[in-house]
């Protein structure tokens, strides 16, 4: 009876540690982009991409970022002016290497927390993106402004707005280092209706699974049945 309990005990550990080591690699599943949820960031601003470049993370070594230095055409929300610096992680489908195809966009944010180690002191704008779905990062044209401003002030939909947000890409695909290119990157028309996982989500699957077996392999060694002498 021993023996069975001990022999299952490993099993128990390596899923445990499945459950507990997928999280933290790339999303299994790309969201597909609710435009509506751009509600919920902090700014909204059309802009001119004065500068787009690579950054390394000052807290991490091998980690980096995208930083957009912008000119601010219009605040739509959030009371912005000037030049501003915004920064991009976008972590689930890995940055772009240039800087946008449009000189013009628009762009929504939040404004960081304390909890985004110690970059908020520097960088305090970031690029408002719904987890494992794309940036809210959009090509702009000004004949749209009247729009923008009256789907923002909640006086029309912004499904409304679909057409002329995904209507080019704002990043080209041929540039980007992510896994999977997003709505915001190659534009909603070239992504697969089913959204099916992609690569990043089977490598993480992957990662979790072979993970789990160290967890099970050391779980053994520590609780498993220990030899005894004759």
């Amino acid at each position: 009876m021993d023996g069975g309990v001990n022999t299952i005990r490993p099993l128990l550990i390596a899923f445990i540690a499945l459950f507990l080591e997928v999280p933290t690699f790339a999303c299994a599943m790309v969201k597909q982009q609710v435009i509506e949820d751009i509600n919920q960031a902090d700014f909204i601003v059309s802009a001119n991409v004065e500068k787009y470049e690579l950054v390394q993370h000052p807290e991490y070594k091998n980690a980096e970022f995208a930083l957009f230095t912008i000119k601010i055409d219009r605040s739509f929300k959030g009371n912005l002016a000037g030049i501003q610096h915004v920064r991009w992680h976008n972590s689930t489908f890995g940055l772009p290497q240039t800087r946008p195809n449009p000189q013009l966009i628009l762009l929504a944010g939040n404004f960081s927390s304390d909890s985004d180690e110690g970059l908020p002191q520097i960088y305090p704008l970031q690029v408002f993106q719904i987890s494992c779905s794309s940036a809210f990062i959009f090509p702009y044209d000004r004949q749209y402004e009247e729009q923008v401003w009256r789907a923002v002030n909640g006086l029309i939909s912004w499904d409304t707005l679909e057409d002329a947000l995904y209507a080019e890409p704002v990043f080209s695909p041929a540039i980007s280092s992510g896994s999977t290119p997003t709505e915001s990157v190659i534009g909603r028309e070239n992504q697969n209706d089913d959204y099916e996982s992609n690569f990043g989500g089977v490598f993480s699957i992957l990662a979790a699974v072979i993970s789990s077996g160290f967890f099970a392999y050391f779980g053994f060694r520590l609780f498993g049945p220990t030899r005894r002498d004759a």
